[in-house]
């Protein structure tokens, strides 16, 4: 019996040897470009737009990957012509946990554009209330 026990688990043993695999790991592979500019937005802006000019000058279709929960974009994907990225969005300053209307306050963010030729693309983001 307990040979049994014995050649049944080294039977399982090498059966799941064989079947891990990294191979998705070397498939998901992109690079990352972190730009060292801050894009500054204001608590007062809606249906603002503004460009980012990207390090390469690439035509490439666009997602965002990552936004700060303050900023809300009118589409996530779009066309990035000539290295220019456009972006259209609104501020939301109700998502703002210590928003305070008698402060004037900067809040900083990370966004993250995934550019389908280039990479990832991370970029600091500063929203500020000016108005008291």
């Amino acid at each position: 019996m307990k040979r049994i026990v014995y050649f049944a688990g080294l039977l399982i043993l090498s059966g799941l040897m064989g079947a891990c695999s990294d191979d998705f790991l070397s498939g998901n592979k992109r690079d990352l470009y972190i730009l060292t500019d801050t894009l500054f937005v204001s608590t007062d802006q809606q249906n603002a737009r503004m460009t980012v000019q990207l390090p390469q000058s690439i035509n490439s279709e666009f997602t965002i990957f990552q936004q700060p929960k303050w900023l809300s974009f009118s589409t996530m994907h779009g066309t990035i012509k000539d290295g220019v990225l456009p972006l259209s969005y609104s501020v939301e300053k109700e998502k703002i946990i210590n928003w305070n209307p008698n402060v004037y306050t900067t809040y900083y963010a990370s966004m993250v554009v995934d550019a389908d030729d280039l990479g990832l693309i991370s970029m600091t983001v500063a929203c500020v209330h000016l108005q008291p």
